[in-house]
């Protein structure tokens, strides 16, 4: 079932859509910063709807002996989700393939922040073969 908040989401991405073509037609020059300032707004909105997620990880890790893993996912989720915004905002500026180097980086960046995780796993692994 969609939830409310989705609901919202797309309402308000919708009318924002519409606001973009009509200001577009009339005064291009404000397209971009409209198109920004929304990006912003759209982020915090992910980062809102994104708190109970974060609270329940955190009670699940608070609880165990992986403490160390909460910050990493977490850093995971920004990076994400800061990668992916700055990569469609370089796109609607038409710098298609900045964006993409802007992705590929945030996912190397994830890749780097899990190499302690799978250095850990690959211990486990050592110790239960071993």
């Amino acid at each position: 079932m969609i939830g409310l908040d989705t609901l919202k989401i797309c309402a308000v991405a919708l009318l924002a859509a519409f606001c973009f073509s009509v200001v577009r037609r009339v005064n291009s020059g404000f397209d971009m910063p409209l198109k920004v300032t929304a990006a912003v707004v759209f982020f915090g909105v992910i980062l809102a709807v994104a708190v109970p997620l974060f609270t329940y990880i955190s009670e699940l890790v608070g609880n165990s002996e992986l403490v160390e893993w909460q910050g990493i996912l977490f850093g995971a989720f920004g990076v994400a989700l800061l990668s992916h915004l700055t990569a469609e905002i370089c796109r609607e500026c038409g710098e298609a393939a900045i964006g993409g180097y802007v992705e590929l980086a945030g996912k190397a960046e994830i890749l780097i922040l899990c190499l302690p995780l799978v250095k850990e796993l690959l211990a486990e692994v050592e110790n239960l073969v071993g």
